[in-house]
């Protein structure tokens, strides 16, 4: 048995009760989100969010394992009416109360659950009246299970957070394993990690539509070894026939790995439904004639609430007793610097490897978009990402011109995909003159990663656990 400190609590961490110390980002991070969430609602100028603060924020943990999520929602936020606590393992409850007392709190304000997670949604909060403000749905594994309940127990204009952790599935190594849990085709491609969030989302927004409801996205956040999104949940028929404008295909090239979004609906002037017409593509890749593959449906619209974004970077110095504050500041910053009406990200190494080239340093490519007049940030899924709007033929034909400068000779190319490129004669003069903004406020973080873990999870700073051995 162990004791640890992480943010105002300590906890007693019996050997046999799961417990992830990598995991402190991911409860730093809630911590604050649901902080910002609360002086949201205080501010509002709806009567029936300010009146869900006067009467205290409902919580649901629904695999509270330790109670550490539970206790520390309890201490540290304001405004808190009742958290519950629930974990489907009689040993866990009873680590919860013991927890619970060890921090000074009563059971009236950290109420304690011994239920499967579904069935304590569905039997206890699927009514307008008994339905949660906060729901918090992080299993082993994925959430899929656990998202039609949750969309029924959360109120209206709720919070759900939800972490899935099977990134093998969501990252396209079982396409077929995908669809069966979210609906969606993954796809292998490097940018899966972003995909994966966009899948997740679809998922969310899918099983809400179920129940008149629809979700906005606040953050979403792939790190480590899983994905964390944060969105709001609200009731409206209106907004639910305007959801397949939200979601799109996605065509992937197996050459050049461009891709190609193609929505399954569009919204005319007046905001209304409109058929799409498609498809958006030939069945060959306008860049190299190579073959696509077909991937989705994904959420094709904003990842993040950049308003609350800005509000929670304001908001993370108050909090300075968080453990993983610098990570968070450092993720939260690049991700505030992404665009955000771009879906999905291209790799500079792949696109340079089409055209048998070295990698450039990123500023030169980014310079050379924005004095094209284009915008360009990266995907805090990735630090070798390109996000854009510039055209595909913009695009290459900076990457060609690049290759030209440098004298690749197009004679001596021995890939058919980069001659094909190159064959393309892009009418494009790129201009690689260093622009000022193509050196983000983020770089100044160290963006290191974890040592144990594949270096393709995203940026990774490392979070310190203080652990006292109980003698």
């Amino acid at each position: 048995m162990s004791k640890i400190i992480e943010g105002k609590c300590e906890f007693i961490l019996p050997d046999d009760v799961f417990f992830n110390p990598v995991q402190e980002f991911n409860r730093d991070l809630t911590v604050l989100i649901i902080n910002s969430f609360i002086h949201f609602l205080k501010n509002s100028i709806i009567h029936k969010e300010k009146l869900k603060i006067e009467s205290g924020l409902s919580i649901l943990d629904a695999f509270s394992a330790t109670g550490l999520r539970a206790v520390r929602y309890a201490k540290e936020l304001p405004n808190i009416g009742c958290v519950i606590a629930n974990d489907l393992s009689t040993l866990a409850t009873q680590v919860i109360a013991k927890n619970i007392d060890h921090n000074g709190l009563s059971q009236d304000i950290i109420k304690i659950s011994n239920e499967e997670a579904n069935l304590l949604m569905l039997k206890n909060h699927s009514t307008h009246k008994t339905q949660i403000d906060v729901i918090d749905i992080d299993p082993y594994g994925s959430a899929a299970p656990f998202l039609d309940a949750t969309m029924r127990a959360i109120s209206n204009g709720g919070l759900v957070c939800v972490t899935c952790t099977d990134m093998g599935v969501l990252c396209g190594a079982t396409g077929h394993n995908c669809y069966a849990k979210y609906d969606s085709i993954a796809l292998h491609t490097k940018y899966a990690h972003e995909m994966s969030l966009r899948i997740v989302l679809h998922s969310l927004e899918s099983h809400a539509n179920k129940h008149n409801k629809y979700i906005v996205p606040l953050v979403s956040v792939s790190v480590d070894f899983y994905v964390r999104l944060f969105v709001r949940v609200y009731e409206s028929a209106a907004q639910v026939h305007l959801s397949p404008s939200k979601r799109s295909l996605v065509y992937h090239c197996n050459g050049c790995h461009s891709y190609y979004m193609q929505p399954l609906a569009l919204l005319d002037n007046n905001n209304k439904f409109k058929h799409s017409s498609g498809p958006s593509v030939s069945n060959v890749c306008q860049i190299c004639s190579s073959s696509l593959i077909l991937g989705g449906p994904v959420w094709n619209g904003l990842l993040h609430d950049k308003s609350f974004v800005d509000d929670l970077l304001k908001s993370l110095p108050d909090l300075s007793y968080l453990g993983t504050q610098e990570r968070i500041l450092g993720i939260l910053t690049l991700i505030s610097e992404e665009l955000p009406d771009v879906p999905l990200y291209y790799k500079m190494d792949k696109m340079t490897s089409s055209l048998q080239m070295s990698v450039p340093k990123s500023t030169v490519i980014k310079s050379a978009i924005l004095n094209a007049g284009y915008r360009v940030s990266i995907s805090h899924c990735d630090p070798g990402s390109i996000k854009t709007d510039a055209p595909l033929n913009v695009l290459w034909g900076i990457f060609t011109c690049w290759a030209l400068l440098n004298k690749i000779d197009p004679e001596k190319l021995k890939s058919d995909i980069a001659k094909r490129i190159i064959s393309q004669n892009f009418k494009f003069k790129a201009d690689f003159k260093t622009h000022p903004l193509a050196i983000p406020k983020s770089m100044k973080f160290n963006m290191c990663r974890f040592p144990n873990l594949p270096p393709n999870w995203g940026p990774q700073t490392k979070s310190v656990i203080k652990k006292i051995k109980i003698t």
